[in-house]
């Protein structure tokens, strides 16, 4: 919302300055300048070559093979040209049907008018403007496909861990399920080839939007102080909010009938924060702020303790042996499960026992070879090589 107020606040500003100032000599002031002539003019064959390739590379590799995902997401970019240009053609409609030929009534049309070598006189609605506008909030939009893009990575390593360390429909898979464990074999499989593969090209495809994007607003702002009037120029971006506003937050909210959001497949990684998360937030903070002045303890009522968050992790790898691990009480007390006495022994075992984690479950001794005979049964045909590979 932020970019919208400035949009619409800034389009208003800066054509009261353009309005009111002399009239400039800047290159850019200059309808053939090189960005206006070959960037602006042209504006929505960049927007939809850069977000085509993105979108599709994102929703490809997300969908997990699903191609009734990768049309969805691409079906929004067709629905964005046909605004594009049923705005635009309805602009051209509007300053026809409302204007007049600087010669009076003797050319009774646009086309006439223009043939005769005289001026028309409308209401021109900019329809730069509007594109640009449009373009701003399209690739803003679309590019939220990419919000989580790099904690797939975790995830698909955490689902590896415990797809070859647990049995298919155990209770214990059940218990520690991610959010790819719905998955079937072969989608997880997708997902994983194609990520690897991928995220470099969606990277750099989102480094092109967002230099478009910047593109966009420069030259939004070149609009707004160098031609068309005031007026003109507000209601465009008025209209690309409205038809904004309409799609992204009317329609593609409903993915029941409608394309859906970028980023929406078989599993959630786009990381949006939602409304209500954000005031939940709010909420707690103001608790722990006045219970911080008034020298008390908070209790988030809202959060609820799990023994996944006791879970010991290294390197972003859950241990979920050490999870049943005994655990050693403080120093100076005392526990009835350890005993106050200890036998003295051999320095050399005692010292080889304490890093010894062959007997905590889940974790395979060092001193014999790694097995995973048990792989070809928890993933029925696939590969161990390609479940293996590091990341």
């Amino acid at each position: 919302m932020l970019q919208i107020g400035a949009y619409v606040v800034g389009i208003l500003v800066l054509s009261v300055v353009g309005d009111f100032a002399p009239q400039s000599s800047s290159y850019f002031s200059r309808p053939d300048n090189f960005f206006n002539a070959y960037f602006v003019k042209l504006g929505w064959g960049w927007t939809l070559l850069v977000s085509g390739l993105f979108v599709f590379v994102t929703s490809y590799t997300y969908s997990c093979g699903n191609a009734v995902v990768v049309k969805n997401q691409m079906t929004r970019l067709v629905l964005a040209t046909c605004v594009w240009y049923g705005a635009t053609s309805s602009f051209l409609l509007v300053e026809e049907r409302l204007g007049i030929c600087a010669v009076g009534t003797k050319f009774l049309n646009k086309a006439q008018c223009l043939a005769g070598g005289f001026r028309w006189k409308g209401f021109d609605i900019s329809g730069h403007c509007f594109l640009l506008v449009w373009n701003g909030l399209f690739l803003i939009e679309e590019g939220k496909a990419y919000l989580g893009w790099e904690r797939i990575r975790e995830m698909i390593r955490n689902e590896e861990h415990l797809r070859l360390n647990t049995d298919p429909g155990s209770e214990e898979r059940a218990e520690r399920a991610t959010v790819l464990s719905k998955l079937s074999l072969d989608e997880f499989l997708h997902l994983r080839r194609r990520y690897l593969a991928h995220t470099p090209k969606v990277r750099v495809l989102f480094c092109l939007m967002a230099a478009l994007a910047l593109l966009w607003d420069g030259m939004l702002i070149c609009t707004a102080l160098f031609f068309h009037i005031m007026i003109e120029k507000v209601v465009a971006a008025c209209a690309a909010v409205l038809l904004w506003f309409v799609l992204y937050r009317g329609i593609y909210v409903h993915p029941s009938w409608s394309p859906g959001l970028p980023g929406e497949g078989p599993f959630k990684y786009v990381n949006f924060k939602a409304k209500q998360q954000a005031y939940q937030r709010k909420q707690d903070s103001a608790a722990k702020n006045k219970a911080r002045e008034g020298g008390g303890h908070t209790c988030n009522h809202h959060r609820h303790w799990s023994s996944k968050d006791d879970l010991p992790k290294f390197m972003g790898m859950p241990l979920y042996g050490l999870n049943n691990a005994p655990k050693t009480p403080p120093d100076g007390e005392s526990s009835d499960t350890i005993s106050p006495t200890v036998t003295p022994g051999p320095s050399t075992s005692s010292s080889a026992s304490a890093y010894d984690l062959s007997s905590v479950p889940g974790i395979r001794s060092a001193r014999r070879p790694r097995s995973r005979s048990g792989s070809a049964t928890r993933l029925a045909s696939t590969s161990k090589a390609s479940l293996g590979r590091s990341w």
